[in-house]
């Protein structure tokens, strides 16, 4: 081989092994940014009490459930938008995972796997803010009776229990995904 085709034989394998660096660099930024939503909803929904107590005090025939204006609207917003942008990232991870060229299964199965959990987490949060955005109607609503909104708030506690439940599973998996990814960076360098 002359010297000038070694050159760009070498140059070339540094474009590839640079551009797969860039792809798990990719990952970890997208899964970075996915996990930052799912904290942001968290710290958002702490406060929903919080909220919901001043609106009341401010409110307490919590007529401003529904217009927008009330704290609990404005953090169900807040929330809703940190879903869509949490969905995004994880569409795009499921998209870097599946492009990646690996040969490793275990890399494969553990991105599969913690990506259909997320995914099934955001779904049911999904759920949940509907949910909520209904019992605030509900509330608002002058024909709602005592009955109704304990069987709406048991509803509720219910599918919070459930998206708890879910997120405390997916910590371990962003673990297990986090190392995979780590481990396909070490390859590629």
């Amino acid at each position: 081989m002359k010297p000038r085709q070694l050159l760009l034989v070498g140059i070339s394998a540094l474009a590839l092994a640079a551009c797969s660096a860039r792809e798990d660099s990719n990952m970890t930024q997208q899964m970075t940014d996915m996990t930052q939503q799912i904290n942001y909803i968290q710290v958002n929904e702490a406060s929903l009490q919080e909220d919901f107590e001043a609106d009341i005090k401010d409110n307490p025939e919590l007529t401003t459930l529904t217009n927008g204006k009330a704290r609990v609207q404005q953090n169900l917003k807040k929330r809703q938008e940190a879903l869509a942008s949490a969905k995004e990232d994880l569409n795009k991870l499921r998209e870097s995972t599946e492009q990646k060229k690996t040969d490793d299964s275990t890399f494969r199965s553990t991105s599969r796997d913690t990506l259909q959990t997320i995914e099934g987490y955001l779904n049911d949060y999904d759920q949940l803010l509907q949910q909520e955005a209904n019992y605030y109607a509900l509330i608002a609503s002058d024909e709602a009776k005592t009955a109704d909104f304990e069987d709406q708030l048991a509803d509720l506690d219910q599918k919070h229990q459930q998206v708890q439940e879910q997120l405390q599973n997916i910590e371990g998996k962003l673990t297990n995904l986090n190392n995979a990814i780590e481990k396909e960076e070490g390859k590629d360098a």
